[in-house]
């Protein structure tokens, strides 16, 4: 079995089995050339003519030791103890130079007669003695493993054999490697330098040689070599063919079918890809059938859109032509003729030369229905009534009065309805009453109250938002003091109270005349506070008072003055509540009245100007009781004029009345600040009387650069303007009363001078 080739039956490699080691003390063997392929036949040695065997020299040296056995490299294959030889270098060449010629193989030497080998002999016996004659080992019993002949067991090698050629790179670690290089005249078969991914689960090739595995013959047999493929090149699509190849795995299967080989003289055919399979156009074809469908879906859709904006305008047309009919007078009419001229056709366009139409203006507030008169006359002016007149702002402004509280309000100043100043600037909080949402058509508008901290701060989680009913000026009131702060609104004639503190609805949608009709005919003109903060103050657009208890839901007292008209008492024109909530202010029919807002409604004051006035501009009062102040209009004979009117807070006292200056506009209201400053806000800003010292006496102008809203209180006027830098925001300022040049103000009217005029901006006062 010795030298013969054998073929593994799990992985069906082919391989020879490795000779004899030879005896100790006979010459080394060298190794056989490592073929060139796998495929390559391994040459055997073949045996000799024998030579005659030279006797040894009669003085022999004393006998070499045996080398140790173990340190040498092992001839077995199998034998992983030792390290195996280290691979010799490949001779460097250049890229031009050409390969090396193949080294030819060695003629087979005559392996001379085995000499015997010569033991050892002692030297006290004899040095002479020839050693015994070794033994000649039996030959191997030949086996049946292939149909090869059977080779015998090698013999030993003369020492002077002939160089072999270089291994190949490689040849070291393919453990099958036993035999040289061919013989002469036999073809070796140059290795496929193809790079295998997994050896383990590769197919073995069948070597040249092996008839019990034959190889098939392929396209390529008889063919050059082709080029290994560049790295830059594409990969194959992934996926595997009809037969079963795939590119990816089948790594030693044929790149062909053996249908595909080319014809002979033809070059092979190259791959062909999805474009030129076919597979392109399946593609295209499958993107166009679902671009198809795609507009199918939206054509459908499209359709079944139309379809019902169709029926909801057909039902909306039926709708209206029910509310038409519905709506149909009774009476005969008569019809309407228009006249002469070209008939408006829906399909005509409009002229490009005419000029465009104007903007649809804003609806102005409407005014309470009056209705029928008091039956009282009108107020006859005296003839001879003070008047006065105001000066030109300064062309350059020097600082005058500096403000003494300073906030920055988070809403545009159209926005805001009402400021509600704090009882105590340094303690307690600035209420302001804003429009979040404006109403449309009456419907849809948004109030809310919101809190700023004494340090400016706005309190977010304090605010109170609710629906509002789209008036000009909305019914409100707040009642802050140490002991709490609450806040009252009415809307669509019905009353909520608010603890602003706890956030709390102490009462809501409370009729005050559900049990009144013609208090509810008339309607709700203002609702205040009283005094004590369970009450609330109502009054109509005819002016009758009601004094309502929230918890006992009733109404406690009623003043109704004679000659009342609906519609005639609106809020901030003609009814007011005093600073601290102890009584209400109104003017009915020419009469001034200062009702106290506690049980039976006591009437404080009565002032009868002798005459009604055909409207009311604002009325204010100081106290309880207090000054008062009214701004009205009276009509005489087609002939309208504009006065003011200040009544001193003694009993005896007569009431003082100028004439309104036509440049500065109608007047928008009345306040007092400091209970002896009487402010007129118009459009050009506030124009102030002093009643100091009894004397009902035109003071100055304080205007702002644009347009403000203003209030006052006990101890201050308070004004808001927008932000000078931030349009979205608005600045609330509160300058101290009396005017640090109050007396040089004073001295204009009495000496026939126009007042000064004076700049309010969110620095203080600027004269």
């Amino acid at each position: 079995m010795l030298g013969r080739k054998a073929k593994c039956t799990k992985c069906g490699k082919s391989f020879r089995v490795p000779a004899a080691l030879p005896a100790p003390g006979a010459p080394p063997v060298p190794a056989e050339p490592v073929p060139e392929a796998e495929s390559a036949e391994v040459m055997m040695a073949e045996a000799v003519d024998p030579v005659e065997a030279v006797p040894p020299p009669a003085n022999l040296p004393a006998a070499v030791p045996v080398p140790a056995v173990a340190a040498l490299p092992s001839a077995d294959p199998f034998d992983f103890s030792q390290p195996a030889p280290a691979k010799p270098a490949k001779p460097a060449r250049s890229k031009d130079q050409a390969p090396p010629a193949p080294v030819p193989a060695p003629k087979p030497v005559a392996a001379p007669e085995p000499v015997p080998a010569k033991a050892a002999a002692p030297p006290a016996v004899s040095p002479e003695a020839p050693a015994p004659a070794a033994k000649p080992k039996p030959a191997p019993e030949p086996l049946s493993l292939g149909d090869d002949p059977p080779i015998g067991a090698p013999s030993p090698r003369a020492a002077a054999v002939a160089k072999s050629a270089p291994a190949e790179e490689g040849a070291a670690d393919d453990p099958f490697a036993f035999s040289g290089p061919p013989a002469k005249g036999e073809k070796v078969e140059k290795p496929t330098k193809v790079k295998r991914r997994y050896t383990e689960d590769a197919p073995a090739k069948a070597k040249s040689g092996d008839e019990a595995t034959p190889r098939k013959k392929d396209a390529t047999d008889g063919k050059p070599d082709q080029p290994a493929p560049s790295k830059k090149s594409k990969p194959a699509p992934q996926g595997t063919s009809a037969d079963g190849y795939n590119p990816f795995t089948d790594f030693d299967s044929p790149d062909e079918a053996a249908g595909d080989a080319p014809e002979p003289g033809k070059p092979a055919r190259a791959y062909r890809g999805a474009s030129k399979s076919g597979g392109l156009f399946k593609a295209v074809l499958i993107t166009g059938v679902i671009g198809v469908c795609a507009a199918g879906l939206a054509v459908a859709a499209t359709v079944a859109y139309v379809k019902n904006l169709r029926k909801e305008a057909e039902q909306l047309r039926k709708e209206a032509e029910e509310l038409a009919k519905k709506n149909e007078k009774k009476d005969d009419e008569p019809t309407y003729v228009a006249p002469p001229g070209a008939p408006p056709g829906r399909d005509r366009l409009p002229d490009p030369k005419a000029p465009p139409e104007p903007a649809p203006k804003e609806p102005e507030p409407k005014a309470p229905v009056s209705g029928p008169g008091s039956g009282r006359p009108a107020l006859v002016l005296p003839a001879k009534l003070k008047s006065f007149t105001v000066g030109a702002l300064p062309p350059k402004l020097a600082p005058a009065d500096k403000p003494r509280v300073s906030t920055e309000l988070d809403a545009a100043l159209p926005a805001v309805k009402r400021v509600f100043p704090p009882f105590d600037p340094t303690t307690a909080d600035t209420c302001v009453l804003l429009q979040t949402r404006p109403a449309a058509d009456g419907k849809g508008e948004r109030l809310a109250l919101d809190t700023y901290g004494p340090a400016g701060n706005r309190v977010a989680d304090a605010r109170i938002e609710y629906d509002g009913d789209g008036s000009v000026a909305p019914i409100a009131d707040l009642s802050a003091s140490a002991t709490g702060v609450f806040f009252l609104y009415a809307t669509a004639g019905k009353l909520t109270v608010w603890n602003v503190v706890e956030k709390k609805k102490l009462a809501e949608a409370v009729e005050p005349y559900a049990d009144r009709p013609d208090h509810a005919r008339a309607g709700l003109a203002a609702a205040y506070f009283a005094a004590d903060p369970g009450q609330v103050v109502t009054v109509s657009t005819a002016g009758a008072v009601l004094l309502y208890d929230l918890a006992a839901r009733k109404a406690v007292a009623e003043f109704v003055p004679p000659n009342g008209v609906p519609g005639k008492v609106a809020l901030g024109q003609s009814v007011a509540v005093a600073d601290g909530h102890g009584s209400v202010a109104l003017a009915v029919a020419g009469v001034l009245y200062q009702v106290r807002s506690a049980p039976e409604l006591p009437v404080l004051r009565k002032y009868d100007l002798e005459g009604d006035v055909s409207r009311s501009f604002g009325l204010a009062v100081s106290g309880t009781p207090g000054r008062v102040l009214y701004a009205f209009e009276v009509d005489k004979a087609g002939k309208k004029e504009k006065a003011v009117l200040g009544v001193a807070v003694e009993e005896a006292a007569k009431h003082v009345i100028y004439r309104w200056p036509d440049g500065l506009g109608d007047p928008k209201g009345t306040f007092w600040a400091n209970g002896t400053g009487a402010g007129v806000a118009t459009d050009r800003g506030v124009l102030w009387f002093d009643d100091d010292e009894g004397k009902f006496l035109p003071l100055v102008l304080t205007q702002p650069a644009t347009t403000g809203l203003y209030a006052g209180d006990e101890r201050y006027f308070w004004y808001l303007i927008p932000h000078p830098t931030v349009p979205t925001r608005s600045a609330l300022r509160a300058l101290p009363l009396p005017f640090n040049d109050a007396t040089e103000y004073r001295k204009a009217f009495p000496a026939n001078q126009p007042l000064r005029a004076t700049r309010i901006s969110a620095t203080g006062l600027e004269k």
